[in-house]
């Protein structure tokens, strides 16, 4: 009888542990998000404004738009290894903008509904533009990774994608 109870006992407990890691009340789970990626190059030949984009197709929690963070690294033609790391909630040339009204390398359409909440956050319907040229020099080959790295909190890989000129692609990799 003591053995019975005791198995009892600790299937309980297994039982609560293990639907506490299923079900996370605490927000502290990695987040869950899923995305769409293409390049975008045919509305224009300007290839200053030819971008690779990133949208947002859904997701469990909507996340701060300033603890996500762009990382893009390429290698220029020089050879030499550039990176480039911005957060989504920069007010200069980044958050609401577009690659045909900002020169910034990375930057963040937020698709708000104000219905609901007028915050800014990254989640279903948000556009993240890479641009496919530096300065005027074209990116060939590049890593873009998005992170979410909230304050006092652990930095996690939500995606990362290979970026590629020619011909013009995005796909994700993570």
């Amino acid at each position: 009888i003591l053995l019975v109870a005791i198995t009892v006992v600790l299937s309980g407990v297994i039982y609560v542990w293990a639907n506490s890691l299923a079900t996370d009340t605490t927000g502290k789970a990695t987040p869950r998000l899923t995305f769409e990626s293409d390049a975008r190059f045919e509305h224009t030949g300007d290839q200053s404004l030819w971008y690779w984009r990133i949208t947002v197709n859904s997701h469990d929690n909507e996340l701060a738009a300033q603890a996500v963070f762009v990382v893009v690294q390429w290698t220029d033609s020089a050879g030499v290894a550039q990176s480039h790391k911005t957060s989504l909630a920069e007010p200069d040339g980044v958050y609401g903008r577009v690659p045909s009204n900002s020169p910034e390398l990375v930057t963040y359409r937020d698709s708000i509904n104000c219905a609901q909440d007028c915050s800014a956050g990254f989640g279903a319907n948000d556009v993240i533009q890479v641009r496919m040229t530096d300065d005027g020099t074209i990116i060939e080959d590049a890593i873009i990774t998005l992170q979410y790295s909230p304050q006092g909190g652990t930095s996690v890989i939500l995606m990362t994608f290979a970026a590629s000129f020619n011909p013009p692609s995005l796909k994700a990799t993570y």
